[in-house]
């Protein structure tokens, strides 16, 4: 079921590529935009590997869907972005042994623009700025595991982080972006089912102890002036050690719209 849905998507972007072609007579993309602002939605799809040493000391991993939607509006010194993403995957896997994963995301921030450069002849704009993070993660086996009486694994962490974004103006229509970002203190908290120990549920950690960082880079195209899609890749990692360690990191790629209204 999952794959047709991904498949539909890839055919929905599909088409809106075809239809920009019908479009662009009508209207020519010339509204210059620092950053793509307006509300976007799209999916992630891709790898995701997890070792979580309160259910197994083996790495499990599998293909997981996420489905995202965001906000961002741009002020005359700043950027204002809202974006929340959940996945779900019954087909996390070690031999025999299944997990089924699930992961939520709610970020919110600011990016203030830096001076302009050049690259390649081409006009480059930067941003940096900082934001607020909240991750749940709940790892819930399938398939009992020999040796652990657990039967699921709770995460959750607030971070604040900081954030860099870089936007490569190929043309109007057509945009290269990347961003990178990284916490840099946590609260976190951490339990599993049957736990008998002492231990604090909930830490202050700092990003040795407790990291959430992604790096993306994707193509943009415009559409018309107030519609675009992208299509990229991003790359997730999720690190909490102040417990049982915690380890998760994805591959995706990422085909996304966004309409500024």
């Amino acid at each position: 079921m999952r794959g047709h849905q991904f498949t539909i998507s890839i055919l929905l972007v599909y088409s809106l590529l075809i239809l920009s072609n019908h479009t662009s007579a009508q209207e020519e993309v010339n509204f210059i935009q620092k950053f793509p602002t307006g509300i976007h939605a799209g999916i992630k799809y891709g790898l995701m590997a997890i070792m979580d040493q309160y259910i197994s000391n083996e790495k499990y991993s599998g293909n997981m869907l996420q489905y995202y939607v965001g906000w961002a509006r741009e002020h005359n010194k700043y950027v204002y972005r809202l974006n929340f993403s959940y996945g779900f995957s019954d087909q996390i896997k070690n031999n025999n042994a299944r997990t089924e994963i699930t992961q939520v995301f709610l970020t919110q921030g600011f990016l203030y623009p830096l001076r302009d450069k050049k690259l390649f002849s081409k006009e480059l704009n930067l941003f940096i700025g900082a934001s607020t993070d909240f991750i749940y993660f709940l790892n819930k086996p399938v398939v009992a595991v020999d040796g652990f009486d657990f039967s699921q694994s709770h995460a959750a962490m607030l971070s604040v982080g900081l954030n860099a974004d870089a936007i490569l103006r190929i043309s109007n229509k057509f945009h290269v972006e990347s961003a990178l970002s990284t916490s840099i203190l946590s609260f976190a908290f951490r339990s599993v089912d049957n736990e008998e120990d002492n231990e604090s549920p909930a830490k202050l950690l700092t990003l040795i102890k407790g990291l959430n960082s992604s790096f993306d880079l994707g193509v943009r195209y415009f559409i018309l002036n107030k519609l675009s899609i992208k299509a990229g890749y991003e790359f997730m990692l999720l690190n909490i050690s102040a417990w049982e360690p915690l380890t998760l990191a994805g591959d995706y790629l990422v085909v996304g719209i966004i309409y500024r209204f």
